[in-house]
């Protein structure tokens, strides 16, 4: 059994490989179809509701929401944007700062930096008049989320899923910086209508300006609401059932004829 946990298959056979005989578990109609065009016999392609991510994503948070906001020194009803680039961070989290900062009566932003402390550093020294959340690498992502109603980021297919689940629209960049097996995850944020793509960062002002405006960003949570990713719950059952008819066709069989 190979699962997909890209959107899509990049390069063509990178996850699939019909001479297997395996069966595809694929979390988007792409990778279906994918599947079906390299010659997957149809029995053994499945789709699940999405890519699967840590169950973790999935538990409720009984916190309360505004008065986590205000313990790390935020405003409880501001709207608030996670800016997350993976477990290192990255440099253009300085250039998204700096561009909304005019929004800073309408928008607070919480910054996860992975392991890099000096752009932490620099984030929470060059915060001025705009409220920010700096934090380092952290196991609290779930939480984070949580604090958050929309974010901003890297298109990684597994990142935009955990986000998705946690109800955030996305807005992320496709640039010819933009990793190969993530440009079908831009694709599929757009056909989704589950968030942005922008071409740079430096207009990052711009679509923000686009969740600043209530009926835009209802529009886009609705959509993402709309989704139901229990890929990580449906795969255990698909394993067994999978297991159970081989076992009956292969063991079961066979000790009945003797």
């Amino acid at each position: 059994m190979t699962i997909l946990t890209d959107f899509a298959d990049f390069p063509s056979a990178y996850w699939i490989e019909p001479e297997t005989g395996s069966y595809i578990l694929s979390g988007s109609e792409k990778g279906v179809e994918q599947a079906r065009s390299l010659g997957v016999k149809e029995e053994l392609i499945i789709k699940t509701s999405g890519l699967v991510i840590n169950p973790r994503f999935y538990k409720p948070i009984v916190s309360d929401r505004a008065q986590e906001r205000q313990r790390l020194g935020l405003d409880p009803d501001c709207l608030t944007g996670l800016v997350l680039f993976g477990g290192n961070g990255s440099k253009v989290m300085l250039e998204i700062a700096k561009r909304l900062e005019r929004f800073q009566q309408k928008l607070q932003l919480i910054f996860i930096c992975g392991h890099n402390e000096e752009l932490a550093l620099t984030l929470r020294e060059s915060q001025g008049l705009q409220k920010r959340f700096v934090t380092t690498f952290t196991k609290d992502i779930p939480f984070y989320m949580h604090l958050c109603d929309f974010m901003i980021g890297k298109p990684g297919n597994v990142s935009i899923s955990e986000a998705l689940v946690m109800k955030l629209p996305v807005i992320v960049e496709r640039s010819v910086a933009t990793m190969p097996q993530e440009l079908y995850t831009t694709d599929w944020i757009q056909q989704q209508q589950v968030g942005l793509v922008i071409r740079s960062f430096r207009d990052i002002d711009r679509s923000v300006e686009q969740f600043l405006q209530p009926e835009n960003f209802a529009r886009y949570r609705a959509n993402v609401a709309a989704l139901n990713n229990r890929a990580v719950f449906e795969i255990p059952d698909i394993l067994q059932k999978i297991l159970a008819s081989n076992y009956k066709t292969t063991v079961a069989e066979p000790l009945q004829q003797r």
